[in-house]
């Protein structure tokens, strides 16, 4: 029984590891920057893509509904509603762009931006969340 408990989680990891590489292959197609911190984002934000907000609104990050950008159908739960998971990361790489995000050289400069928005502002209000995405990115690049 701990041998079959063994193979399911090596397998399950497996699984993860693919569906990972396959958003960063797609998120350097799009045209998103820094696919790793972004990946962490995703994996934060969603739990390992578990959440119920996910599953329901194809949401990724923790984008609100949106006027300017134009992927999003609405809103449900308080943050923005997609039609599918696409139109999430491109969503993400439209705020990337108007941000000034999409030019940065590394992840380490991504990650203090992401602390360092225009306007004195921070991606996300936990003041620990760069933090837990070094973390993240450290488990997801073994």
């Amino acid at each position: 029984k701990q041998g079959l408990q063994a193979f399911i989680v090596r397998e399950e990891t497996q699984v993860v590891h693919n569906v990972i590489s396959l958003f960063k292959q797609h998120m350097e197609k799009i045209g998103i920057n820094r696919p790793n911190v972004v990946m962490a984002q995703i994996v934060l934000e969603t739990n390992y893509l578990s959440s119920k907000i996910y599953k329901e609104n194809h949401y990724l990050f923790g984008m609100k509904e949106s006027v300017f950008r134009n992927h999003d159908i609405g809103s449900q739960y308080g943050h923005a509603l997609y039609p599918n998971t696409n139109a999430s990361l491109l969503d993400y790489r439209d705020w990337q762009r108007a941000m000034g995000g999409h030019n940065i050289e590394s992840d380490e400069e991504y990650l203090y931006f992401l602390d360092h928005l225009p306007g004195n502002r921070r991606y996300a209000t936990d003041p620990n969340y760069t933090d837990k995405l070094k973390n993240i990115i450290k488990i997801l690049n073994n």
